[in-house]
Formats: structure tokens, sequence, C-alpha cells
């Protein structure tokens, strides 16, 4: 595989999974980490030029992950438990509002996202 004969063994970007929004974060953590230069002239070597994001493409992205993590992660966490009880999901909201809380002052292009997110947290459910 190209992308491993650039980056090294074991180094990939996993295909989606319809079914998990965490395997699209996967994928875009996977890239964020990659080398950019080594990645924009992999595409170009295998004639995929038109998906080289541009600096500010791949600074969006970044925060982006950076933004998304803490819910990949208390996904991960919620799915892991064998049983998820009421107290164990407000420890994970709580913890979910506080690192939206921090982002708010450190975000640059995903602000509207991080204040939607922290509202949606404590929006009624609607039947």
């Amino acid at each position: 595989m190209e992308l491993e004969s650039s980056f090294g063994p074991g180094r990939s970007v996993p295909s989606s999974n319809d079914t998990l929004w965490n395997s699209v974060f996967t994928q875009m953590n996977n890239t964020v980490i990659l080398d950019n230069g080594t990645l924009c002239e992999l595409l170009k070597k295998t004639d995929h030029a038109p998906l080289i994001l541009t600096p500010r493409e791949m600074q969006q992205l970044r925060e982006l992950v950076a933004v998304m993590e803490p819910f990949a992660e208390a996904t991960d966490i919620s799915q892991r438990s064998t049983y998820t009880t009421t107290s164990y999901i407000v420890l994970l909201l709580l913890s979910l509002l506080h690192s939206l809380n921090e982002q708010l002052g450190t975000v640059k292009f995903h602000l509207p996202l991080v204040r939607e997110l922290i509202r949606s947290l404590f929006a009624p459910v609607s039947e």
C-alpha cells in the first residue's frame, strides 16, 4: 500500500463505517496525525491531487478533531461498559461540558459548533 510505504508499517486511514459516527472521527484523526508534506506528495504521486487540503483546511480539520475527540472518547467508554448507569452518563456529560467550555476560548473555525454542542447537551429530548 502506498500509504504504508510513505508513512511506515501499520499507518493507515481506515475506511468509514456507515453505522458508527466515530469511524469517521478515526479517519479524520488518522489524517491529521500524518505528516502533511508527505501526504501531499503521496496524493500527487497517486493522481489524487484534488484531495490535497490547503493549510487553512488542514487547520480546520485539526480543530474539528480536537472538538470531537472528547465525544469519541465518551462513545468508546460507554460502548465498552457492560451496563451504563445514570450516574455514569452524568459524569460523561459533565466531562463533555467541561471540555467544550475550555474550547470556547481556543477554537477559531468551529465556535458555532462548540456552542451548539453545549446547547444540545441540555436540550430537552423531543418525543
